[in-house]
């Protein structure tokens, strides 16, 4: 059976003229495109994501011998969670749902299955490239107190071993692939939103297209910056090997780590201007739908936009500049912070998340969010994003020189808060819902979606916790690496309940 879609009414819909895909068997070939960037998407979060997260914890925790590695590790597990993750589940439901939202056809579906390959490529290449290259030159470093393992013994050019420059030259061409596979994936949409109705017959679609906007073209800037980055440092590291010594006390030199000033501007452009961005965007546009609020106010979701882009604006200046001169410019860095939290409250009061619900024909009223996990779910990841917001704004008052608090926000506080908080509690909210439908089928097992929801709670919780603890006043000296590693654990384990809940739908399982 072809790929059909039906529209739901403007009545049903409270004013929205957004579409509800269906299909046939997502085993056959009407799971293109949305289903292999969903496995592609669990697949990241199971392995890179979570499980390298809870290993790194667990690592620092028991003083590892390969701890050595941890700077390429965390930008490894760091990576798979936003392009992967995040990012592969995004594009399969941009995919699939855009089109429709924008009331036209995916244009030339024949890229789709050539260039998903090679972003598929690129990000197991980029991850697992950086992972084994790390492992080896670390763990081939005397200083660390580890011999020589027999690769590590065989080298080829500029003393580094075979394994290494494998696992570099890996690291390097797969940011590459990444980069243009996920380009391609954007200009392919950006070619299919083109066409359509006029605007002003799709209010839907309009009022979320600057957001859209945002999003896609920060996902673009972020892919580029990080294979720039991997490509500079796979050079780098060639080169350091031609020093004496050869891995040595020159390890930490050595190691496949994009430099920190540039690693965490990609990561703020794709967490701050992707994740968050098309993340409120889809929220405006389903919410309303899925879990019986009203519709987004246009209005919010106006200053959203202004706000969100102009921080990206300012972000990707301050991470330019302190890429370039090692030093980060208070002013512009807390303006990006300021603007980011104001447009996640703004975006939260937008998709009236904590309002209350509507009585929608058939329910009379009856439901209520507490007792559906999806639901739950979508509160509980706003109430990370609300959280997010606060430390964003404590962190750039601060960059201000205005202290507010025991402690300054730490950035890996502001990242943990919305990426493990706000990404991941939407995303197991969103996709038992969402996704189902775009298979044919529908939501079965409800329990499997309670399991993920609140393992994925506990899971930011802890995660989040150890860094959000020094604004405070408390120390996580004691207790930090053992919660952020039963995080993992945690995160592991939502995952795996959210891969679940989503097959026993699609298939018709019982």
């Amino acid at each position: 059976m072809s790929l059909t879609t039906t529209r739901v009414g403007k009545g049903r819909a409270r004013g929205q003229d957004t579409e509800q895909p269906t299909s046939a068997n997502p085993q056959g070939r009407e799971r293109w495109p949305w289903l292999p960037f969903v496995d592609l998407s669990l697949a990241a979060a199971l392995v890179p994501g979570f499980f390298l997260g809870g290993l790194l914890a667990t690592a620092a925790r028991n003083g590892s011998p390969w701890l050595a590695a941890y700077p390429a590790l965390a930008q490894a597990h760091g990576h798979a969670q936003l392009a992967g993750w995040g990012g592969a589940m995004i594009l399969g439901v941009a995919l699939q749902f855009l089109p429709r939202l924008r009331g036209s056809q995916l244009a030339r579906p024949g890229w789709v299955r050539p260039l998903f390959g090679v972003f598929a490529g690129g990000l197991a290449l980029r991850v697992a490239g950086q992972v084994l290259a790390a492992l080896v030159l670390a763990t081939a470093d005397p200083a660390a107190g580890s011999a020589r393992t027999a690769a590590a013994a065989e080298t080829v050019g500029h003393g580094l071993s075979l394994v290494a420059v494998v696992g570099v030259a890996a690291f390097a061409l797969g940011a590459v692939l990444e980069a243009a596979a996920g380009t391609g994936l954007v200009l392919l949409l950006g070619l299919s939103l083109r066409s359509g109705p006029p605007l002003t017959t799709k209010k839907a679609f309009a009022q979320v297209a600057p957001l859209l906007a945002i999003a896609f073209a920060s996902f673009v800037t972020a892919l580029i910056a990080w294979a720039a980055g991997a490509v500079a440092t796979a050079l780098a590291v060639a080169t350091a090997g031609a020093a004496s010594g050869a891995v040595g006390a020159a390890t930490g030199g050595r190691l496949p780590v994009i430099p920190p000033a540039f690693d965490r501007l990609a990561v703020e452009i794709a967490l701050f201007g992707f994740i968050v961005g098309i993340s409120l965007a889809m929220s405006a546009r389903v919410f309303s739908l899925f879990f019986r609020v009203r519709p987004a106010n246009p209005q919010l979701v106006r200053w959203t936009g202004l706000l969100l882009g102009t921080g990206i604006l300012a972000g990707t200046v301050a991470g330019a500049v302190h890429a370039a001169t090692g030093v980060r410019p208070p002013v512009l860095a807390g303006a990006a912070d300021l603007l980011w939290g104001a447009a996640l409250w703004t975006g939260t009061a937008a998709v009236h998340v904590f309002s209350r619900r509507l009585a929608f024909p058939g329910d009379r009223g009856r439901y209520a969010w507490w007792r559906d996990p999806a639901g739950a779910g979508a509160v509980a990841a706003y109430g990370w994003a609300t959280l997010a917001g606060l430390i964003l704004v404590l962190r750039g008052l601060w960059e201000w020189g205005i202290p507010v608090g025991p402690a300054s926000a730490s950035v890996d506080a502001a990242i943990h808060a919305t990426g493990a908080g706000f990404m991941t509690l939407l995303i197991l909210a969103v996709a038992p819902t969402m996704l189902p439908g775009f298979g044919g089928g529908r939501l079965r097992g409800p329990a499997w979606v309670w399991a993920s929801v609140v393992l994925g709670c506990l899971a930011a919780t802890l995660r989040s916790a150890p860094a959000i603890a020094p604004m405070l006043g408390m120390s996580a000296a004691g207790w930090g690496a053992g919660a952020m590693a039963l995080g993992g654990v945690t995160g592991l384990l939502a995952v795996g309940a959210l891969t679940v809940a989503l097959r026993r739908s699609w298939r018709g399982r019982p």
